[in-house]
């Protein structure tokens, strides 16, 4: 490499950006990769895999040449390396090719088959489609065939042919792709991704072709010309193999790539970003017939069947359709027989009150997302006061929204805002069930109800009993309107447990006595006295089970008083222990610890240590045992997620209202608790944890690149330069030298470190 830096024009600042590009691209593709969109059946996953593993060929086609160009029939290499061997770059050049055709033809049979099964079942579009499909694959093979004898043989005339192939290849492909565009447009199918690739299909083969007829095939055929009229003579297949192989002319000169430098650099970018995109799977998407329009059509369906078993009766004038009339009143009865489609198991009005409820809560997500944990709460805030004023003025359904939306915002608050979450949503519950009541959704309201009531049982959030009474009381209502009586009567004991004097209580409790009170008279007149004995004892039953609930309820304030009086215990044992630790500059005092009745023993500070270690450990084990009220608090996420893009979590400093929930799932157990300072600066701790999680990864695969980069070295695989030194005499030596073990070591352990998916699972408050 005695040329590599004085070459004679832009030579190597030209291969250098084709080796960065080479190296964007598997960023692309792993970008791509992740963010493709979620399948949700196998035959969408088998779609996209298929995807996938015919780009990954093509990827490393094209980073391969670009590190490795050559000119096959010149037999032109930028370096003298068995790596840039004209037989290997060939060799890789046919499959990657050969896997990019078929990605366009997987991609064409596909929209094909969507736009049969939901259009027209009778479709000759699709025929069509997969007769191109076929014939360009053949091509495509038929073509790599003609190169690979044009390589071996250096005849330019099966470049022509190669030429010819690829030409009539994209024809194909651009009258398939325009006929499916046609088509699409009068099915009126969706899919932003399907029609740009076939629009960009489309005008792919209008401009290649013409390029080809016009400027590619001739200069070959002029090539062809030259060698025959010079008297050129050419290898056999067999020779051809062993020269491509072994025979490489170095060239280190802009005059030798002059020429192909452009087509090289179209190929090597575009070609294998065309590639990435079609990773991401298009598809048509059709609209759902709705109940209406099946009805309408099945009655036109009816009308021509009819017409077809009754060709020799004339039809009366009564037939003649004026708009979407129902065929029953026009038709003979025995002409509807099976006329009627299948029963919808949903209205029209369902289906669209579904959809704008499904629209509304992707709105409001999104508008979440966007938003800190104080905004969050800012705006919960001010919708529940707006709601309020819905409620006042009577604008129930609006203030019905407001505090769905507001329940929304606050419902999933981090931890630390856990009396800011309770203190909106226990009145933002009890509101909404109230508005729910009386715009007559009863269920709504059990439901709400449900949910304030769930929070309302952790202790931790010291709800008032008022509004667990309210809760309660709406419940009641709700389930008494619902016929669920006897939980209703429950509810409203509840209530009157907590409020005595209360007159609505007291009424609405009378109101569901006398509903189970008939209940039980007409059990009785229908069972006669087979259920007598159960309805005289049920006052009593009633009345033990009161008083056993009282019961039950002293004794867990009684446990929760004696929790309490330990947790105060176990703090003051920890705050006892803190003043004993060496870092602080205050000298604890000794510790008196009575062991006999009058006897006391001051006990040092490691004695101190000593005596709380047992209490430490009880303690821990009591936190150990501790479980989740519900399976959906305890979540995690995968450290990856934390560390990808450098720690864009740790390093979010909350300013910009992102959200990044969406990250974490729900988890049965966690591998790691990551602790950490608010102080301290973010690329410190992005810092530690890439070299904690990713570092031995990093490690192993750095000394592994290394040492294969070290042995092709050695074997000759790889090219070197010769450096001058003079030794210990003044006599000049010439050593040869190279960066290739060094390189890249620290390139794939660099790579590794941050691009590395540790799958820990762990926790993190700011997830």
């Amino acid at each position: 490499m005695d040329g590599f830096m004085d070459g004679d024009g832009p030579l190597w600042p030209w291969w250098a950006s084709m080796v960065v590009i080479s190296c964007c691209n598997f960023l692309f593709f792993r970008h791509a990769r992740l963010r493709s969109r979620p399948s949700h059946t196998p035959q969408d996953r088998r779609y996209l895999r298929y995807l996938r593993n015919l780009c990954v060929p093509f990827l490393f086609e094209c980073a391969w040449r670009s590190v490795f160009p050559s000119l096959y029939n010149e037999r032109q290499v930028l370096f003298d390396t068995p790596l840039n061997s004209i037989l290997l770059d060939r060799s890789l050049a046919a499959i990657g090719e050969i896997c990019w055709v078929l990605q366009i033809c997987l991609i064409l049979e596909q929209l094909a088959t969507d736009l049969r099964q939901h259009w027209m079942k009778g479709c000759c579009g699709k025929c069509f489609v997969e007769l191109c499909s076929m014939i360009m694959a053949l091509l495509a093979f038929v073509g790599e065939f003609f190169s690979f004898v044009g390589t071996f043989t250096t005849n330019a005339y099966f470049e022509v042919l190669e030429a010819i192939c690829w030409c009539s290849l994209f024809g194909l492909a651009s009258l398939a792709s325009l006929t499916l565009l046609v088509r699409t447009h009068m099915a009126g199918a969706c899919g932003v991704a399907a029609k740009r690739f076939m629009v960009v299909l489309t005008l792919q083969g209008f401009f290649y072709c013409p390029y080809m007829i016009l400027y590619n095939i001739p200069m070959y055929w002029r090539i062809f010309r030259h060698d025959e009229e010079e008297g050129k003579t050419y290898l056999s297949i067999l020779e051809g193999i062993v020269d491509s192989w072994r025979t490489r002319e170095r060239c280190q000169e802009w005059r030798c790539w002059r020429d192909d430098w452009f087509w090289m650099s179209f190929y090597f970018s575009f070609a294998v970003w065309s590639s990435i995109c079609m990773m991401y799977a298009p598809r048509l998407r059709f609209a759902r017939l709705t109940s209406q329009g099946l009805q309408h059509s099945a009655d036109i369906l009816a009308l021509v069947l009819y017409c077809r078993l009754q060709v020799s009766t004339p039809a009366p004038a009564s037939w003649t359709l004026h708009g979407p009339m129902p065929v029953a009143a026009v038709l003979p009865e025995d002409a509807l027989i099976d006329r009627q489609p299948r029963a919808m198991t949903r209205s029209f009005q369902d289906y669209q009150k579904e959809k704008q409820e499904r629209e509304w809560k992707e709105k409001v997500q999104s508008r979440k997302e966007a938003m800190n944990n104080a905004q969050r709460v800012s705006r919960a805030t001010e919708f529940k006061t707006i709601g309020n004023g819905k409620f006042k003025c009577g604008n129930l359904l609006e203030a019905r929204d407001y505090y769905r939306e507001a329940v929304i915002y606050v419902e999933d608050l981090v931890d630390a805002r856990r009396k800011e979450k309770v203190e909106l949503l226990m009145p933002l519950y009890a509101n909404l069930a109230q508005v729910y009541l009386r715009v007559e959704e009863h269920s709504a309201a059990e439901e709400v109800c449900n949910k304030a009531l769930t929070l309302a049982e952790v202790p931790r959030n010291n709800v008032s009993s008022s509004l667990r009474a309210k809760a309660h009381f709406r419940r009641a209502v709700a389930r008494r309107v619902l016929g669920k009586a006897e939980e209703a009567r429950d509810d409203l004991q509840t209530v009157l447990q907590m409020q005595p004097d209360h007159a609505e209580v007291q009424k609405e409790l009378a109101a569901v006595r006398a509903i189970l009170s008939d209940r039980a008279k007409q059990a009785k007149a229908a069972w006669g006295g087979f259920l007598q004995r159960p309805a005289v004892d049920k006052e009593a039953r009633e009345e033990r089970d009161r008083k056993a609930q009282e019961k039950r309820q002293k004794a867990a304030e009684r446990r929760q008083e004696r929790l309490r009086r330990a947790e105060e215990r176990q703090q003051m044992q920890v705050r006892s222990f803190a003043l004993g630790t060496p870092s602080m500059a205050v000298e604890p005092p000794p510790v008196p610890v009575p062991e006999l009745p009058g006897e006391v023993r001051v006990l040092d500070e490691k004695s101190a240590r000593a005596h709380l270690n047992p209490h430490m450990k009880h303690l821990a084990e009591f936190i150990i045992r501790m479980t989740a009220i519900r399976p959906e608090i305890q979540r995690s996420t995968s450290a990856f997620f934390v560390l990808w893009g450098l720690g864009h979590v740790l390093r979010d400093s909350g300013a910009s209202g992102k959200s990044f929930y969406h990250l974490s799932r729900v988890a049965e157990a966690l591998d790691e608790f990551w602790s950490h300072s608010w102080q301290e600066h973010a690329w410190r701790k992005v810092a530690a944890l890439l070299v904690l999680k990713n570092g031995p990864a990093a490690a192993v695969l750095g000394t592994l690149a290394a040492l294969i980069a070290a042995a092709l070295k050695s074997a000759g695989f790889l090219p070197g330069y010769e450096k001058p030194s003079i030794d210990h005499v003044g006599h000049h030596h010439h050593y040869e030298f190279s960066l290739w073990a060094l390189g890249a070591g620290v390139l794939t352990a660099c790579l590794t470190l941050v691009f590395w998916r540790s799958q820990s699972s762990v926790f993190l408050d700011k997830v």
